[in-house]
């Protein structure tokens, strides 16, 4: 048996685990606080949950952890940190996007590409938009008034797909007569297009409008959530972005509909991911979590 390996036993039998430092780093991994970007007046930190500031507030402007590092601003340019807070990758993009599947969307002089972990440009900067990061080996990018799908090789994937027709939860969001209704992936129609505006199924509700007012319905088209809200936006993590009319400011609600934290935000608010969201409030940004605690002070 080797060093530091970790064995079982098993039905009579001895299992060989898995080598004892390998999981000894994915519980360390495991126990590493959440870092969430926190404001002091106008520079940017980050902080544990319990506001602990562990990375100092000298940036112009930072956005969440993923995949180990976090975009931040400089002196107006993007870059990236580690969670140690060193700069990996210098601030010399106009924009950036946070990475996924190893890849980060930058722009430089107007035209987007994608950079690797090292900070290499693996994708050339050609396109015209921001779109999305890669997810599932794809990203939706745009070029010479195109949109279209590009593998990790900046080879064309999917040309001129309809960025409407996405599938999501096993629907895809359709358009006929001026309404909306979702259809299946054999092109069936599944929900009848009743409604005058709809988004994409997240965690099985997609938002549908119905006499300029939005609600939820499930993926067999019942309205679960009264159209009562001025706007709103998809869920992520169990809730959803709102905006009432009357009060003209954003709140969360969860997916039987209840308010869970207060419409007091300006524009509209991020959704939820890894338990923060980013907001504005008297226009100034900054995250909260999902109890509505805030992340900056000014």
């Amino acid at each position: 048996m080797e060093n530091n390996e970790i064995i079982k036993y098993e039905g009579g039998l001895i299992k060989r685990v898995s080598n004892a430092i390998s999981v000894t780093n994915k519980l360390l991994a495991l126990a590493e606080p959440q870092l969430i970007p926190y404001r002091k007046k106008d520079k940017w930190g980050f902080c544990t949950p319990d506001k602990k500031i562990v990375i100092d507030c000298v940036y112009d402007n930072a956005s969440t952890f993923s995949e180990g590092m976090a975009n931040v601003k400089l002196n107006g340019k993007h870059g990236f940190i580690n969670k140690q807070g060193e700069l990996i990758i210098d601030c010399i993009y106009d924009f950036a996007i946070a990475f996924s599947e190893k890849m980060a969307n930058v722009e430089l002089n107007g035209k987007c590409g994608f950079i690797d972990y090292k900070g290499k440009l693996v994708i050339d900067c050609i396109y015209d938009q921001r779109f999305t990061s890669f997810l599932g080996g794809l990203a939706l990018v745009s070029i010479n008034g195109n949109t279209q799908f590009i593998n990790k090789f900046g080879e064309i994937a999917i040309e001129n797909k309809d960025i409407s027709n996405v599938f999501s939860d096993g629907l895809a969001l359709i358009q006929l007569n001026n309404k909306y209704g979702f259809v299946n992936k054999e092109n069936k129609i599944i929900i009848d297009c009743l409604f005058d505006q709809a988004s994409s199924f997240s965690e099985g509700l997609a938002m549908v409008r119905i006499n300029q007012k939005a609600g939820f319905i499930n993926k067999v088209g019942k309205l679960v959530i009264d159209c009562v809200f001025d706007r709103a936006m998809s869920f992520s993590e169990g809730l959803a972005a709102i905006k009432y009319e009357q009060k003209g400011l954003w709140g969360y609600i969860d997916k039987s509909g209840k308010l869970i934290i207060d419409c007091i935000y300006d524009l509209v608010p991020r959704s939820f991911s890894s338990n923060i969201a980013r907001v504005k409030i008297n226009s100034k940004p900054g995250y909260i979590n999902k109890e509505g605690i805030q992340y900056w002070e000014d």
